[in-house]
C-alpha cells in the first residue's frame, strides 16, 4: 500500500512518500445458539443440551456478525475428534444466519463417553474461521 502526503502549502513542508505495511483483520462471527431441533434427546431435564448415542438428530446453529458481513461458508460439528455432521450456512428472510446439521445415528455410535460438541465455522473472505465449544453433548 502506497501512502503519499502532499501539503496544501508546499513552501512550508515538502511532500514525501513512504511504504507502510498494513495488516487488516477479518471480522469475527458470534455463536448465538446451538440446539437440538429434532430427534431423540437425553433425559427430560437435559433434553435441550444432550443427544443420545446411536440416535439420529438435527442440530440448528445460529451465527451473527457485524453489520454488512454475511457468514457464508460451512459449519462442522465435532464430538471429540470425530466429525458428526456438516452443513452450509443459509440466510433466512429475517436476515438471520442458520445451519441445520443432520447428525446420523452412525456418526455417534463409536463415541464411548459423554463428549461435548464443538461448532467449527470455516469462515469466508470477510470473516475469520472460528471454533466454539457448546453446552451440547453426546451421552450414552
Amino acid at each position: 500500500m502506497q501512502v503519499s502526503f502532499e501539503p496544501a502549502n508546499a513552501a512550508v513542508v515538502s511532500g514525501s512518500s513512504s511504504t507502510v505495511r498494513v495488516q487488516i483483520k477479518k471480522a469475527r462471527t458470534k455463536l448465538v445458539s446451538a440446539k437440538v431441533t429434532r430427534g431423540k434427546a437425553g433425559k427430560s431435564g437435559k433434553a435441550a443440551r444432550s443427544i443420545k448415542r446411536k440416535k439420529a438428530v438435527r442440530i440448528q446453529v445460529r451465527l451473527a456478525t457485524v453489520s454488512g458481513a454475511n457468514p457464508t461458508g460451512h459449519v462442522t460439528l465435532k464430538a471429540g475428534k470425530r466429525t458428526i455432521g456438516k452443513a452450509s450456512v443459509k440466510r433466512t428472510k429475517a436476515g438471520r444466519y442458520f445451519a441445520t446439521i443432520r447428525v446420523s445415528a452412525k456418526s455417534t455410535r463409536t463415541i464411548e463417553k459423554a463428549t461435548r460438541i464443538e461448532v467449527i465455522y470455516t469462515g469466508n473472505a470477510n470473516l475469520a474461521a472460528r471454533t466454539y465449544t457448546t453446552k451440547l453433548r453426546v451421552i450414552r
